[in-house]
């Protein structure tokens, strides 16, 4: 028989999300267990990314996010102060054409969400084609290091006393005869749970599959980020052009690179899961070649905003699947999941579209811990 063993929360994959929700279980003094399928913590969709603490700026069009990123910022910048970039000016510009909000709209979404701006001046509007640009702002907003991230976070796991387990994937999860969740491994051990915390963002639907349970419905795009290497004149500047198929640049610390990111040309394909449409091997698609970049069509746009960035040099892309709820695309929000599978309601399945959305998470796992404190609920009485 397998070797099996007992937990009180198993956490499958070991992204920020995982390792973060992880820590918290045990330290409302949970026995928890951690399973990643890499032989490292943080190296998918937590390292590729354009690394943004977001502060609320970029989601003018959805006033909900807006409000939930300002409130998570302060505390993510207090918590992680030795992962955060704060070495560059990062500025927002607004495009005259082809824009979902204007210069005013702009300004008076960051009021309305209490988030820090002043246009410009003169000498830093230059940056920018003013011909193109309507108006620039100055924010408040960095960028973390996914590489010291990652460090922090393994040594929180090993104080909070976490079980962690590299390069094993979870095969399948089921119900146990005590109605305990029971994880197998893909080695065939087996972890009993009184929850499961299903932290893999793009493969959630992976592990519903393997595990014959129903999908979730969610949207994946394939996406390129596209690293460059610069100097003056582009210096120590970070910019953000709203609203639309426009591009953003910002310091890559995990790198040492900046990182430059286009709405219309990273994208190099999306399909959709749920309702009867199965997910991807992602495993095989990270493995198969990725298809020809669009470093060039990114770079080129962008220097018709962003003039000095025809003197960047390009470095080898990162590639990343990128999921998201399908309803968010209208408002370009970005909501968090937490739901339970149908069918083994100690599963959960947790997905954020930021770094700063596991504050929002974090009340969803406490009412899992809480019920788990209580013990089963007694159905028959």
């Amino acid at each position: 028989m397998s070797p099996s063993r007992d937990t009180d929360v198993l956490v499958v994959g070991g992204g920020f999300f995982g390792t973060y929700l992880a820590t918290h279980a045990a330290r409302r003094g949970a026995r928890v267990e951690l399973v990643e399928a890499g032989d490292r913590m943080l190296q998918r969709a937590s390292l590729v990314n354009q690394a943004r603490v977001h502060n609320g700026y970029h989601y003018p069009r959805s006033i909900l996010t807006g409000i939930r990123s300002r409130a998570n910022f302060e505390r993510f910048a207090q918590e992680f102060p030795e992962c955060i970039d704060r070495g560059f000016t990062h500025l927002y510009a607004i495009a005259r054409d082809g824009s979902h909000v204007t210069a005013q709209q702009f300004a008076l979404f960051c009021d309305r969400i209490g988030a820090e701006y002043r246009e410009v001046d003169e000498a830093a509007a230059a940056f920018f084609d003013g011909d193109r640009i309507e108006a620039a702002f100055e924010v408040k907003e960095w960028a973390f290091d996914s590489e010291a991230l990652r460090v922090h976070m393994e040594a929180e796991l090993e104080k909070a006393g976490v079980r962690t387990t590299l390069g094993v994937r979870v095969e399948r999860i089921a119900e146990a005869p005590d109605g305990r969740a029971e994880a197998t491994l893909d080695h065939g051990d087996r972890i009993r749970a009184g929850a499961v915390i299903n932290c893999t963002y793009a493969a959630l639907n992976g592990l519903a599959a393997r595990s014959g349970l129903q999908f979730l419905p969610l949207k994946q795009e394939l996406v390129e980020i596209l690293l460059l290497r610069w100097g003056p004149p582009l210096g120590d500047i970070g910019w953000t052009i709203l609203d639309g198929p426009f591009s953003s640049s910002l310091p890559f610390p995990a790198h040492r690179a900046r990182s430059l990111y286009h709405v219309r040309y990273s994208t190099h394909g999306h399909w959709f899961e749920g309702e009867g449409r199965p997910p991807r091997d992602l495993d095989a698609l990270y493995r198969s070649p990725m298809p020809r970049s669009n470093r060039m069509h990114m770079i080129c746009d962008g220097a018709r905003y962003v003039p000095a960035l025809r003197q960047a040099e390009p470095l080898p892309s990162l590639w990343t699947v990128r999921t998201k709820l399908p309803g968010s695309a209208q408002t370009d929000s970005r909501p968090i999941l937490f739901r339970s599978a149908v069918g083994l309601p100690n599963l959960h399945h947790v997905l954020g579209g930021k770094i700063d959305n596991v504050y929002d998470v974090v009340p969803h796992l406490d009412a899992v811990l809480d019920q788990l404190a209580r013990g089963p609920v007694d159905v028959a009485g």
